[in-house]
């Protein structure tokens, strides 16, 4: 053995001889395994940002996926994932993921970040006739934090076009306008783009038309 190699074996605690450092060594090879696997998860997570980033879901689904196989990934990464996976189809993996984030937001103290992700999983059930009622609980949730937090967010407005979708769906078309119109007061402070011409916008046009038959159906 060189004088470096010794040296450099013995700064890291391990005997100073030929088998230390060798494949199989049971003082290395565990802590190796794990430093490869921190790596691996690392790299898949930032090639699922990447692609989450430039809109190939497939690819985010699939590496965000496999790094939280091999390390769970933080709320904002389940975030992706949830996202992802409800744009492929993927209903079950997309709800479990969201509500992971939900979790992971609420376990640091982030009542925000979980208002958000339980706005999310009640937009999706609100889309499934048969889980109306854990749309109405994740919806309640979201709101019941904002309150709690007090605290001036877009997230309120998301809650809002949800609460606006809830009446629509309802057929309670005065309710959702009003909803709707309060969602994109707080687009339009916060310049929030998602919540003024996606959410809000989007499900405001459902209601006028279904106000316009109902007056047609009195007039007849």
């Amino acid at each position: 053995m060189t004088p470096a190699r010794a040296h450099s074996t013995r700064a890291m605690g391990w005997p100073g001889d030929q088998s230390a450092g060798r494949a199989g060594d049971p003082m290395v090879e565990p802590v190796a395994l794990r430093h490869d696997a921190a790596m691996d998860a690392a790299v898949l997570r930032d090639r699922g940002r990447q692609a989450f980033g430039r809109g190939a879901w497939a690819d985010a689904f699939r590496d965000l996926t496999a790094a939280d196989a091999a390390s769970p990934l933080a709320a904002a990464d389940l975030e992706r994932l949830s996202t992802a996976a409800q744009l492929l189809g993927h209903d079950t993996a997309s709800a479990d993921a969201r509500t992971r984030a939900h979790s992971r937001y609420l376990e640091q103290g982030d009542p925000v970040g979980a208002a958000r992700s339980a706005f999310f999983l009640a937009f999706a059930f609100f889309e499934r006739p048969t889980h109306r009622a854990q749309a109405g609980g994740w919806l309640a949730r979201a709101r019941r934090l904002l309150d709690e937090c007090g605290r001036d967010c877009p997230e309120r407005g998301l809650v809002l076009s949800a609460a606006g979708f809830e009446a629509a769906t309802s057929g309670r078309v005065p309710d959702a306008l009003a909803a709707f119109r309060e969602a994109e007061a707080v687009g339009q402070r916060f310049q929030d783009a998602d919540l003024d011409l996606i959410l809000a916008g989007a499900f405001r046009d459902k209601c006028p038309r279904s106000d316009n038959k109902r007056r047609e159906g009195n007039e007849s």
